[in-house]
């Protein structure tokens, strides 16, 4: 016996120069499809072309959501590392798909920063999330969405600052960064670790299971 079909969810993918002539290539951690299984989905990337993006969304009425992962920095950022301004075209024309349509949105590290930033918050460098792992600490909201307490990976150069309005944190580091948000309708969740990376022992499972079922 089967089971049930998988949602299929977009998600975005990095810049990653490779070969003898440092190509550009559209890059995507295999890692990602693993945890897709989990939670119920079947992700399909985007190329980093605003109309080959724009063309897959307009066909992608049955998609869930869309995934901003991770990788770089995002332009305007203070020392920021190889920004990519047709990524961030691509990831604005998902965002907004995702929200004409009611579709759920996950942020993952420089994705959480770009939903963070866009409602109008502000980042700021910050030391000690470069590298490594640190504690996870979730409020009562991120309880309720089910994050547990527990350690999380840190490859983040930035923190989030500023109260934006309509968002709420769902966790903090030990020194008190935030780590997760969720927007009040509870559509769009942002984390500051990666999901697909080992050296976590705080499962995502519930809360994006959850996230994604909601608009099947």
């Amino acid at each position: 016996m089967t089971g049930p079909t998988p949602l299929p969810v977009f998600i975005t993918q990095r810049l990653v120069s490779a070969g003898p002539d440092a190509a550009g290539h559209d890059g995507l951690d295999r890692r990602w499809h693993d945890g897709a299984q989990r939670w119920g989905i079947r992700l399909v990337p985007l190329p980093n072309d605003p109309d080959a993006a724009e063309l897959a969304l307009r066909h992608g009425t049955s998609s869930a959501g869309i995934v901003l992962s991770g990788g770089g920095d995002l332009s305007g950022t203070p020392g920021g590392q190889a920004p990519d301004p047709v990524r961030e075209q691509v990831e604005r024309i998902g965002l907004d798909w995702a929200r004409s349509l009611g579709r759920a949105v996950l942020g993952v590290c420089r994705g959480a920063q770009l939903l963070w930033r866009d409602a109008g918050g502000s980042l700021a460098s910050v030391t000690g999330h470069t590298s490594g792992t640190h504690e996870l600490v979730p409020t009562a909201d991120g309880i309720t969405a089910g994050i547990c307490p527990g350690v999380v990976n840190s490859f983040h150069a930035y923190r989030c600052t500023g109260e934006p309005e309509g968002l709420v944190t769902l966790a903090c580091a030990g020194d008190g960064t935030v780590e997760a948000f969720s927007s009040r309708a509870a559509r769009e969740v942002g984390v500051l670790w990666h999901p697909e990376r080992p050296g976590n022992t705080v499962s995502l499972d519930l809360l994006l299971v959850r996230l994604f079922a909601r608009n099947s």
